[in-house]
């Protein structure tokens, strides 16, 4: 089975237990090489419950482990980055009928996605982790960096040995859920 990334690790954040009352939203970034996978899950009112990051698994490895953490928590629907090898994990969880929907990221898409994070973020509206509970989060985010193109375009990334692994499964779900907008394009 082909690995998607090289390390076995994982990084867990989780605020509550499930409640069957309460509807959750996910969003997976798929990890290769050095990278991490995650696995984040909010609630309706911008709260991130959930955080599972782990690198060192096969495809199949990955999606069960994903799947049983949605299995827990019965989203109302999530998306699941299908760049690379991202097609073949969605197809893993979709099987599961978790109401995963698929999504390309792209420089747009992500530029429009992070902006509205961080005013979710500035608004209140998105609640994180604390740097104390996970401080992989925050290493995240105080990373991120942008640059602006000769076109005048915005995009964002990260420094050269860090990671945007939970930033990038934050983000879709943060977008459509949280804004009630479609999809980025």
């Amino acid at each position: 089975s082909t690995r998607m990334e090289s390390s076995a690790a994982s990084d867990v954040y989780k605020r509550q237990e499930p409640n069957r009352a309460t509807k959750y939203y996910y969003g997976v970034d798929t990890g290769i090489s050095n990278d991490y996978t995650v696995l984040s899950i909010l609630d309706e009112a911008g709260r991130c419950v959930r955080i599972l990051r782990f690198n060192g698994k096969s495809i199949a490895e990955a999606g069960e482990a994903i799947s049983s953490e949605l299995r827990k928590y019965n989203p109302r629907g999530g998306y699941v980055e299908t760049n690379g090898v991202g097609r073949a994990l969605y197809e893993a969880i979709n099987s599961k009928n978790y109401r995963a929907k698929a999504f390309t990221t792209t420089q747009d898409s992500k530029t429009q996605g992070v902006r509205s994070m961080m005013q979710d973020i500035e608004d209140g509206v998105l609640e994180l982790p604390s740097k104390e509970l996970m401080p992989e989060v925050y290493n995240e985010l105080s990373s991120y960096t942008y640059k602006i193109s000769a076109n005048g375009k915005l995009s964002f990334s990260h420094p050269n040995g860090m990671n945007d692994d939970i930033v990038d499964s934050l983000w879709p779900v943060s977008y459509t859920h949280l804004r009630a907008h479609e999809t980025p394009e």
